[in-house]
């Protein structure tokens, strides 16, 4: 498994292009990522997420938040972004666990539950949850 350091926080409007460089660096291979938004280039984290297909147009974040920097879902407007990308084997549940990390770090706002599990044997690194 491989794991990026995150980027420099970028403009939302960047996010799609930082977004296919990593795709582009990882050769096709799939990848998940964990992302933190932010409202202003040095406030607080404001949401905390992940993807395990993060050009999915199923998942609203990509395309609501990267093309219009608003997403309803999360109640206010969004300007910044950093993202973690992993690869590798053990992706997904390595992804939940640092989703899990940021999310106990910074207590997000905008986030109003734990972040879901994508099997039900996982257990929070943090709570046990």
């Amino acid at each position: 498994m491989q794991k990026s350091g995150y980027w420099r926080k970028v403009r939302i409007s960047d996010w799609f292009d930082r977004l296919a460089s990593v795709s582009r660096r990882v050769e096709g291979k799939g990848f998940s990522i964990v992302y933190r938004f932010y409202s202003t280039e040095h406030g607080p984290v404001k949401y905390v997420g992940r993807s395990d297909s993060p050009f999915s147009r199923a998942s609203g974040h990509y395309y609501g938040i990267g093309v219009y920097g608003i997403h309803s879902g999360l109640g206010g407007r969004v300007t910044w972004v950093d993202f973690r990308y992993i690869v590798g084997q053990g992706r997904y549940k390595a992804s939940y666990e640092e989703e899990c990390r940021q999310y106990h770090w910074h207590w997000p706002d905008l986030n109003t539950n734990h972040p879901a599990k994508r099997h039900w044997s996982w257990a929070c690194p943090v709570c046990g949850q």
